[in-house]
């Protein structure tokens, strides 16, 4: 199992890149490179402070807030926030280098991240963990076509923080399920919503089509 979590965003992104035109192509490699050593580091800043990033807490919004915070907004801002302030690209170029940077980072991070806190013998955690990851990597590319590289017109700023702020929201929703299976909520609540996570980022490459 711990080899297709290894295998599952890096086939992902193959995926999408065969979808590409050439020259999309050629940009996408550089930010997924920067993205495996953002993924690397923010593996290792995690170890460092894993008795915090996994301590067993009472609080339902504590506990979101840790795993929101190590497992989502520590190793994608490691990843974009150079891309953002560091790459000389224009502001199109920069947004369509977030998917590339994002998967990347979590090619390494989230077989680090699942084998570190969700390596028991659990159905949802086993199947349903990688299964929402990799619609978040999906549901990342879905925003970045719709919202940016179907347009003509120059992106600006607030454009970015729209791709930005929905990828965060979604990732925000799936870090919800999380802390519900923590907290040992029952499986009619815990699975509907992570079958939904799973499936939207399809549902959506479908009827956008």
């Amino acid at each position: 199992m711990l080899f297709i979590n290894c295998m599952l965003v890096p086939l992902a992104f193959l995926y999408v890149l065969s979808a590409k035109a050439p020259d999309r192509r050629s940009a996408m490699y550089v930010p997924f490179f920067v993205g495996l050593g953002a993924g690397a580091l923010a593996a290792f800043i995690h170890h460092l402070f894993y008795p915090i990033a996994t301590i067993a807490v009472p609080s339902f919004f504590i506990k979101l807030s840790l795993v929101f915070g190590f497992e989502t907004l520590l190793p994608v801002s490691l990843c974009v926030i150079p891309l953002a302030f560091l790459s000389v690209s224009r502001p199109r170029e920069k947004i369509l280098q977030f998917f590339p940077a994002v998967c990347g980072c979590f090619s390494v991070f989230l077989p680090y991240i699942i084998a570190i806190s969700y390596a028991v013998p659990d159905l949802w955690s086993v199947v349903f963990v990688p299964a929402m990851n990799l619609a978040l990597v999906l549901f990342f590319d879905y925003i970045n076509e719709s919202k940016i590289a179907r347009f003509n017109r120059n992106p600006d700023i607030l454009d970015g923080v729209v791709v930005y702020g929905l990828f965060l929201a979604y990732a925000l929703v799936i870090a919800v399920t999380k802390v519900l299976w923590f907290f040992v909520f029952p499986w009619w609540i815990v699975y509907p919503v992570s079958l939904a996570i799973i499936f939207l980022p399809f549902y959506l490459r479908r009827v956008s089509k």
